[in-house]
């Protein structure tokens, strides 16, 4: 929920798909399905550049909302480059 607002503007900023990437979406899907959210950020200084939403599966591992749609993207602006 902290990063709400900035989440949402980054994916304004990207070519991600708006609706299955916007935080009410993964936030209400989390919900719904009653997982814990495993949700990676990354930063360029105090600006968010990255988002990696994903859930606790069975056993604990990360998982993707595959089965709630069908876009699983990592959500950054558009020509942000990541490495590492």
């Amino acid at each position: 929920d902290a990063v709400a607002n900035e989440w949402d503007s980054l994916v304004v900023m990207s070519d991600c798909n708006r609706a299955f990437s916007a935080y009410a979406w993964f936030s209400t899907a989390c919900r719904c399905i009653e997982r814990k959210p495993i949700v990676i950020l990354a930063r360029r200084g105090n600006r968010l550049s990255g988002v990696l939403p994903m859930i606790e599966a069975e056993g604990g591992k990360p998982a993707f909302l595959t089965y709630l749609n069908d876009y699983n993207d990592v959500i950054a602006a558009t020509g942000e480059v990541a490495a590492g």
